[in-house]
């Protein structure tokens, strides 16, 4: 039976021996499962990412092939680029040839040589104009900010800021261009005005209340950005960063790069092509990102996009805008600022002053004196609060001090002495009470004293204060005054054009 027993237990440890080296085993096996399945799908999307890289290089050779049957375009796209970088080193090239074909680069190109060499060749404008649209008015600002031509595109701003409320990467580098004073002192009031019709509100509203912490501070900081003759600080610019944009950063605005970033776009917008051209050369570019990106999908690409809206509230408070261009920019939210200030026009009177005092009671105090009632319960609580005698320590002394008498009468010497020990306690317990009575009840006749010219002291800080309000609000109204023929002329301006806006600009100092 005891044979049994052990060998019944050997052949369990051996079986539980068995079953955790199975289950160590299989705890392995789906290890290396997972590590394969994952080596398995890195190296299919590796595959599946050179098999696209090569298909792609493929078809750029196919496209290539195709771009031979347009020599002319190509030609001018090549000899356009290497003018524009001519011109942007201050180099009159040779004018382009227009070959077989009638592209809106070449007239434009030439025009743009025409101008760096001090004539006017309007016939190749018009023509530019006419065959590329939108595209040439991008083209010709762009490339007249980049030669140092910016102040002979001044009217066609409009047209290349154009849009519905958002900045291309060209447009966001013609519009620092023009902050930086780029374009000459004229501002497309109207276009600017229309891409941020949409915005809400509230949005400028917020970026005003951001100006300084008063309704005084706010409209003296709207009256300095209108005034072409002061120059902002940095310091001056902190406490608007919070109603900024994450892309309306205009830290980075230097002079050489905005042209860096103008001679960037005029190339890309070389690079479009033209005619049946441009689809062949949008798919090139689509290659060659595939062929760069194997490893992702070119629907991934994505233009980026500038909000017009914090660009040009972050642009109105940056030191490196230039003045004259920054006091322009300030009339394009004139119905947003005039709302603005119409709503602190409107706003009720300031309330009165008031104290609160804690003295037998919470008492409140403006500059009229202290509410009556609360000043009459206050008096009552503290006269109140005051401590009176305490009777029982005089009666525990005469009790003890006639049982002290009686034992000693009775010759109870032992209990008589008990009795006198006792009196004793009693009386320095009485002395203590006492002075803490009196001390208290002196600190609280010390806070009765002190309730009237407390009182009297805060009725002339509320009087203060309620002087210092009404002068503030005196204040505000006359700059309120002053500053409405600045923003509320919209109405005229806008009959008189953008140019009006400008030549009124240049007047508005406060």
């Amino acid at each position: 039976m005891g044979s049994d027993y052990w060998e019944h237990r050997r052949l369990r440890r051996d079986i539980e021996s068995v079953q955790a080296e199975a289950e160590a085993a299989n705890s392995r096996a789906l290890h290396l499962r997972s590590e394969l399945s994952q080596l398995r799908g890195s190296l299919e999307q590796r595959i599946t990412a050179i098999g696209r890289a090569f298909d792609a290089y493929v078809e750029l050779g196919d496209l290539r092939e195709q771009l031979a049957a347009f020599p002319d375009t190509t030609t001018a796209r090549q000899q356009a680029s290497r003018a524009v970088l001519a011109l942007a080193d201050r180099r009159t090239p040779e004018p382009l040839d227009h070959g077989d074909g009638d592209y809106w680069l070449t007239y434009a190109t030439n025009a743009l040589i025409a101008r760096s060499a001090g004539a006017v060749d309007a016939d190749g404008e018009r023509r530019a104009t006419e065959l590329g649209g939108a595209e040439f008015e991008l083209y010709w600002v762009a490339a007249c900010g980049g030669a140092g031509l910016g102040e002979h595109v001044g009217e066609r701003l409009s047209a290349a800021l154009a849009g519905d409320g958002e900045f291309s990467a060209t447009q966001r580098a013609i519009f620092d261009h023009l902050l930086l004073g780029g374009y000459g002192r004229s501002v497309p009031i109207e276009t600017l005005r229309a891409t941020i019709a949409g915005e809400s509100p509230q949005q400028w509203r917020d970026w005003i209340i951001g100006l300084a912490d008063t309704d005084e501070g706010r409209l003296g900081r709207l009256q300095q950005l209108a005034d072409p003759g002061q120059r902002l600080t940095e310091a001056a610019n902190s406490q608007v960063r919070r109603f900024g944009a994450p892309n309306a950063t205009i830290g980075e605005l230097d002079p050489a790069a905005v042209v860096d970033r103008l001679q960037r776009a005029c190339a890309e917008l070389i690079s479009n092509g033209f005619g049946e051209e441009a689809p062949i050369l949008m798919r090139i570019r689509e290659l060659r990102w595939t062929v760069e990106h194997p490893d992702q999908s070119p629907d991934n690409r994505q233009a980026e996009r500038f909000a017009v809206g914090p660009l040009l509230r972050t642009a109105l408070t940056s030191p490196r805008t230039d003045p004259w261009i920054r006091a322009q920019l300030v009339h394009i939210a004139d119905d947003r600022i005039v709302a603005w200030m119409d709503s602190v026009a409107a706003a009720p009177d300031p309330q009165p002053s008031s104290i609160r005092l804690n003295r037998g009671g919470s008492v409140t105090v403006t500059a009229a004196g202290a509410d009556p009632a609360e000043l009459a319960t206050a008096r009552r609580r503290l006269a109140e609060s005051v401590p009176r005698p305490r009777r029982w320590p005089l009666i525990a002394i005469g009790v003890l001090l006639a049982g002290a008498v009686l034992c000693f009468a009775l010759d109870l010497v032992a209990l008589a002495v008990v009795l006198l020990l006792a009196l004793a306690g009693v009386g320095v317990q009485a002395v203590l009470a006492e002075r803490a009575r009196r001390q208290s009840a002196e600190q609280i006749q010390v806070a009765i004293g002190e309730l009237d010219p407390l009182i009297a002291e805060s009725v002339d800080k509320c009087r203060s204060q309620d002087a210092a309000q009404i002068e503030q609000r005196r204040r505000t109204g006359e700059l309120l005054e002053r500053m409405r023929p600045v923003f509320g002329e919209r109405g005229e301006s806008g009959e008189r054009g953008e140019s009006g806006v400008g030549a009124r600009t240049g007047s508005s100092r406060v």
